[in-house]
């Protein structure tokens, strides 16, 4: 599975948004290419290149194969229930570093938590369930970070996750969150 999701991610990324925005903003600022991050950069030369093109047909089976399987014997589909089963998963991981310590810049290339939501075409809603706090290096300060949970559902169970939501909405597992630094109110002044 190495590539397969960054093959495709970087493919379709350059084909409609990358390339139409190049020349856009090329065309309105004498020639220039339009400023973004590293990784955005990586991804956008990644989708030009020989190897990642001639990789993509392999690719995409490859993300056929992984998700009719997912689909047939992991992530059912019922009857009663329209998804056998609900995954649920958090993607919180500590802060990230680049803004004190060089990390070198690529695209993801392995499998990792969470990317088996696009490989088997199946629906997914991240959602806030709180806030940490952690020393962060950057600022020099205690700051926060909001706390997420991943829910997936059988292919074409959309509306099922959006009424788990509802409900855990409804049971005050989860409420609206601010914009900003903080996900929720905290006594400290931002």
């Amino acid at each position: 599975m190495e590539r397969v999701y960054a093959d495709q991610n970087s493919i379709q990324f350059y084909n409609t948004i990358g390339k139409p925005l190049a020349e856009r903003y090329a065309a309105y600022n004498n020639g220039s290419y339009f400023p973004s991050d590293p990784v955005v950069n990586a991804s956008y030369y990644d989708a030009q290149n020989a190897a990642t093109i001639a990789r993509l047909p392999q690719s995409i089976r490859k993300c056929e194969i992984f998700g009719q399987r997912w689909n047939t014997h992991i992530q059912k589909s019922s009857n009663a229930t329209c998804s056998e089963s609900i995954f649920a998963h958090s993607y919180h991981i500590a802060p990230a570093m680049e803004k004190i310590t060089y990390v070198p810049v690529g695209v993801v290339t392995r499998y990792y938590n969470g990317v088996f939501a696009n490989l088997a075409g199946i629906p997914e809603i991240v959602v806030p369930i709180g806030q940490i706090r952690f020393w962060s290096p950057y600022s020099e300060r205690w700051e926060w970070q909001p706390v997420t949970v991943a829910f997936e559902a059988a292919r074409g169970c959309d509306l099922q996750l959006f009424e788990l939501v509802e409900r855990l909405e409804g049971l005050g597992l989860l409420r609206e969150t601010l914009p900003g630094k903080v996900v929720y109110y905290t006594d400290e002044v931002w």
